[in-house]
């Protein structure tokens, strides 16, 4: 515990952590971050590593050891939300939603010059027992990409940056939840968007570890929807991103 203190004490990193902040409903987008006053961003210390992405953390702790950079990430994420609420409302034609995360939590950082965007969701869109391509109880593969795809685009064009990378896992593999329907949804909208340059996935695949259960490559546990191995996760994240990294650099 000690070890993992001294590593999360780091002033070179620094993040605007939204956790625990905003969840009212925002119907119309904003141009402040929710809760936020005066300066937003906390150099990166043991209490508020606990609070924020684990796998954000170490993604910008290697890109600190590797660039010697000062790095500063956003933890925009809560739990247990459908992908309809990361959008712009009305982006997709069809798609609505009544209120949006987007609104308080994207939308404000507009001005931002982001490098990238990590991204982890899709539980919540998928069916009581997904099992099924096409479930009346969930999403249907084809309308979760058609929207993860849109949502893509939305950002880039929010942030003004066609090839803005963008890394995200697929879902892992839950007790009798396999979430078929969005873990296919999430590879088939590598193929759709404007441009898919800079999209990139990393995917769990089943094995058996050493949890007791069937895990993943992550380190999953079947009944533990959140990865164990989120160092690994990390590593094949950050391998993306140097990969992606040499081909921008290559490419001037």
């Amino acid at each position: 515990m000690q070890e993992k203190k001294e590593r999360a004490e780091n002033s070179n990193i620094r993040t605007i952590d939204l956790l625990s902040k905003g969840r009212k409903r925002f119907f119309n987008p904003s141009d402040n971050l929710p809760e936020i006053e005066g300066n937003a961003w906390a150099p990166m210390t043991f209490s508020n590593a606990n609070t924020t992405s684990a796998i954000g953390y170490y993604f910008a702790q290697e890109l600190n050891k590797e660039t010697g950079r000062p790095i500063g990430y956003i933890h925009a994420a809560v739990g247990g939300t459908r992908i309809d609420r990361w959008l712009e409302n009305d982006y997709v034609e069809g798609i609505s939603s009544p209120w949006s995360l987007y609104n308080n939590r994207v939308y404000p950082l507009r001005k931002f010059k982001l490098s990238g965007v990590l991204y982890y969701q899709g539980e919540s869109d998928g069916p009581e027992d997904a099992d099924s391509l096409d479930s009346s109880k969930g999403m249907s593969a084809d309308q979760y990409s058609t929207i993860m795809a849109a949502l893509i685009d939305n950002y880039r064009e929010l942030f003004n940056n066609e090839n803005l990378p963008f890394y995200y896992a697929q879902l892992a593999r839950y007790s009798n939840q396999n979430f078929e329907n969005i873990r296919a949804a999430q590879v088939w909208a590598l193929d759709k968007g404007n441009k898919s340059n800079y999209v990139r996935m990393v995917s769990n695949l089943d094995e058996v570890g050493n949890f007791g259960s069937v895990g993943n490559t992550s380190g999953n546990a079947r009944h533990d929807i959140h990865p164990y191995g989120r160092m690994r996760l990390q590593e094949d994240l950050h391998f993306l991103q140097s990969t992606i990294f040499m081909d921008i650099r290559t490419a001037r």
